[in-house]
């Protein structure tokens, strides 16, 4: 626990290190560039000094800033990762007993103690500390393994004759002159063979390496009394927000009313004219001084009494769209987001510093926003709105959650300044502010270049140090040359090198050796897996921890070819350490999850298939072309797997035939590498789930919503007209269930069309001509349509109607209720017309 905790210090005072540089830089650039530059460009150039305290680790590049800084550009922030990235999975295979977290002094411990006669694992194991043995291994100390390495007759990599290939004679002192048991003398150390890494200089002995221990453990000591003082005070620290956060909603909470109807009317009038989607809710409270926008997900613009009493409605209208500035900017998280990385960094004076300048650039930058929504002769009575607030009232203590008018007298006149003459944003400052971010970004968020340390030199005579295997594994673990012939490359990246071999086995099975890349060679292990070693779907390898152990381990993706029309994959997790191949349970959870399906129905020149999933139902029908069609649905294998936020994420396709696959699973890996959730939606060139982008997206594009509130209410997303509440007139107003695409009338759930794409064309609208008003949509013709796009889904479920008026009604969702009869029950079921899914709500 306490090395894992001094492990995270170090990696945020690496962090705090890097981020520092990049503060510096924008303070540096900032001073020239900030009257000269659109506002806009000099607040986007925060974001780097964000990106840099949020990214562990950065890409390599020449330009980055850290080459030209000794103490980061060796140990720099991308120079450390999580505890299973390459660069530690490595140190893992070159010493069996690393842990995770130690510091660098362990491992020069460890160093001296392999120079000693044997790897630490060794030396606990009870072999000679003088590096003598009698198994003729005396040598073999450079490899991590704590078995003894070939050197003797009849063990694999020997020669005949009992000599190691490259070396002299093997035996006990096939290693060279042996040093007395304490003497502190070194014996020879093994040169290093073609291709292979050179064990540690021989440069100390049993006395060295006690040193090197104690002074690793005082510096261990050190930064683990150091990471304790930081988590209490980052702690302290985050709590004292929440408490004065808490506090103060508290004190809100009694303290609140309700505005004036003229003063949320202007307030709405603001809104559009800022063309901010998300609603904001106005009220009056003695808790503050100025202005101050509250909360990041909900905002509300809260106003001092006096506001609305002292200022007329130009003014105010000044003060709202200064306010709404920061809520479509979104400052309110970012500046949480500040805070919270100000308190992980409090030891950091220098971060403190340039999140306040970074809060004034927020300022005007706002300004500059706000002001592009006034006529040039209101700038002026703009800046004299602000001056007026920040001189006559008081302005509240800070809160994370909060935004609020503010500024230093330096501050007011280079707003004043900027405010009389506005910087507008031509094509030439926009080039110079991008050019800007970019060679900034460039130089902060990017790493040292890393060189590896040089190999020492063999000295004549010495002999070879034989290949070694990782810790646990077998004997096909050995070091493996980068350039050996006899290997297919599939894929090098993210330090992970994927080989093919072909084997006796014939098909798609194939020898497949997976190594963490150490320099020149690739030290891993070999197994038994299908692949297609198709060019065109290369395997993907990376890091993740998918079993939330801590620990991200690799995670291979292999393409096996084509089975039954589709292309399928198969995925792999590997433990870091010891490369043991983790368990991933199949796709198909029958314990947790009741698959059904029907075989498939010919009837009257169309196929109808059903598909069901904990009673969801999804329903297709096709033309029959007389191609070869399978008897009923069934599921090949995973077309393709990805990883999503650490979780393993697999896609399957029911298949019919060749070219047709109607139904998707989609299944997420819980930390238990077994199904967590299974969901099964229809396929299509746009099919659902729709995220709430995606229906902003295509909605606005079909129907005139671009000028509609966009409101989540229950899961579903109304767009309401902006004036409806104060309109006498029945409008339509539109929603649309993300689940299926459909879009639907919200005041009584009636459908109207949809997003998806099924099948070749979208289904038609339920509607003719223009969109018609409430009093008009439900008409005979409009039931008849309903009536016929309903027809596939009873068929393929043989399903019945169930009298007369069978069609029920609606749901509120854009699904339809409708009573019918299967076998001898009455069902109830809610159905979509243009995806075919249905499920029952209510049986007698």
């Amino acid at each position: 626990m306490l090395n894992a905790l001094g492990e995270l210090f170090r990696q945020v005072l690496l962090l705090s290190a890097a981020a520092s540089v990049t503060a510096l830089l924008i303070l540096l650039v900032r001073i020239p560039l900030k009257n000269r530059l659109h506002p806009r460009w000099i607040y986007l150039l925060w974001s780097l000094l964000l990106l840099r305290l949020l990214l562990p680790w950065t890409p390599e590049s020449p330009i980055s800033v850290y080459n030209w800084l000794p103490g980061l550009a060796q140990a720099g922030p991308d120079r450390y990762a999580a505890s299973s990235s390459p660069e530690t999975a490595s140190t893992a295979a070159d010493n069996p007993d690393y842990i995770p977290g130690e510091a660098e002094s362990d491992v020069s411990a460890d160093s001296a103690a392999l120079a000693d006669g044997g790897s630490p694992a060794a030396r606990s194991a009870g072999e000679p500390a003088d590096g003598g043995s009698e198994s003729g291994a005396a040598g073999s100390s450079g490899g991590p393994a704590a078995s003894a390495q070939p050197g003797g007759a009849g063990e694999p990599g020997a020669a005949a004759d009992g000599s190691v290939p490259g070396g002299e004679a093997g035996g006990a002192g096939s290693a060279g002159p042996e040093a007395a048991p304490g003497s502190g003398e070194a014996p020879s150390r093994p040169a290093a063979a073609p291709g292979e890494v050179a064990a540690p200089p021989a440069t100390a002995g049993p006395a060295a390496a006690s040193a090197a221990d104690d002074r690793g453990g005082l510096g261990r000591a050190l930064l683990q009394g150091f990471a304790l003082l930081w988590l209490l005070g980052a702690a302290a620290a985050l709590a004292f927000g929440l408490s004065a956060h808490a506090r103060f909603a508290a004190r809100l909470r009694q303290d609140s009313a309700a505005p004036p109807p003229e003063a949320e009317r202007l307030l709405q009038t603001c809104r559009r004219e800022m063309r901010l989607r998300r609603p904001v809710r106005l009220e009056v409270t003695g808790q503050v001084g100025v202005p101050t926008l509250l909360g990041a997900v909900r905002p509300r613009l809260l106003l001092p009494p006096q506001v609305l009493t002292e200022l007329d409605e130009s003014q105010l209208r000044h003060v709202m769209l200064h306010e709404l500035a920061h809520a479509k900017r979104l400052d309110v998280p970012v500046n949480l987001l500040a805070a919270l990385l100000t308190a992980l960094h409090l030891f950091n004076p220098l971060l403190a510093y340039a999140f306040r300048r970074m809060r004034e650039d927020q300022e005007v930058a706002c300004d500059a926003l706000a002001m592009k929504r006034l006529e040039p002769d209101e700038r002026l009575a703009y800046g004299r709105t602000i001056v007026r607030l920040l001189d006559s009232m008081a302005v509240s203590a800070p809160l994370p959650g909060a935004v609020g008018l503010s500024g230093g007298k330096t501050e007011i006149k280079r707003r004043l300044i900027l405010i009389a003459t506005p910087r507008t944003q031509t094509y030439r400052s926009a080039i110079v502010g991008a050019a800007v971010m970019l060679l900034l970004g460039g130089c902060t968020l990017t790493g040292a270049k890393w060189t590896e340390p040089s190999a020492p030199t063999a000295a004549a005579g010495d002999s070879a140090l034989p290949g070694a295997q990782l810790p646990g594994t077998d004997a096909n673990s050995a070091v493996v040359p980068l350039n050996d012939p006899a290997e297919t490359l599939l894929i090098e990246e993210n330090s992970i090198r994927v080989t093919s071999r072909e084997t006796s086995e014939g098909g798609q099975a194939r020898l497949i050796h997976v190594g963490l890349i150490n320099g020149d060679q690739a030290r891993g292990r070999s197994y038994l897996w299908d692949s297609s070693n198709d060019p065109g779907h290369p395997p993907r390898a990376d890091w993740a921890d998918v079993n939330d152990d801590g620990i991200k381990e690799i995670v291979l993706i292999l393409d096996v070819g084509s089975i039954t029309g589709q292309e399928l994959e198969h995925i792999h997790v590997l433990d870091p350490y010891t490369l043991e191949e983790l368990d991933v349970a199949d796709y198909r959870d029958f314990r947790n999850n009741r698959f059904t399906i029907r075989p498939v129905l010919d009837y009257g020149g169309r196929l109808y298939v059903e598909a069901g999933l904990n009673g969801r139902y999804l329903t297709r029908a096709y033309d029959n072309d007389e191609t070869q069609e399978d008897s009923d649905l069934h599921y090949p294998g995973v077309a393709k797997y990805e990883i999503v936020r650490d979780r393993i994420v697999a896609h399957a396709y029911g298949k019919l035939s060749d070219t047709k696959f109607p139904v998707r699973l989609t299944v997420t890996y819980g930390p238990d590498l077994k199904p967590a959730d299974t969901v099964m939606y229809p396929t299509g060139d746009v099919a659902p789930p729709f995220t709430q982008q995606e229906i902003r997206e295509r909605i606005d594009g079909r129907l005139d919503t671009a000028q509609r509130d966009m409101i989540e209410q229950g899961g579903l997303y109304v767009f309401e007209e902006a004036d409806a509440a104060d309109s006498a007139a029945l409008t339509l107003n539109y929603a649309v269930n993300p689940d299926t695409g459909t879009i639907f009338d919200a005041a009584k759930g009636g459908p109207i069309g949809t997003l998806a794409v099924i099948d070749d064309s979208p289904p038609p609208d339920l509607y003719d001509g223009a969109l018609p008003d409430l009093s008009d949509l439900y008409d005979e013709a409009y039931e008849t349509k309903i009536k016929r796009l309903l027809q596939p889904i009873l068929t393929a479920s043989r399903l019945k109607k169930d009298g007369e008026d069978w069609v029920a009604g609606y749901a509120g969702d854009g699904t339809v209720l409708v009573n019918v009869l299967l076998g001898g029950d009455k069902l109830t079921i809610k159905a979509d017309l243009f995806t075919g899914m249905w499920e029952k709500v209510h049986t007698e």
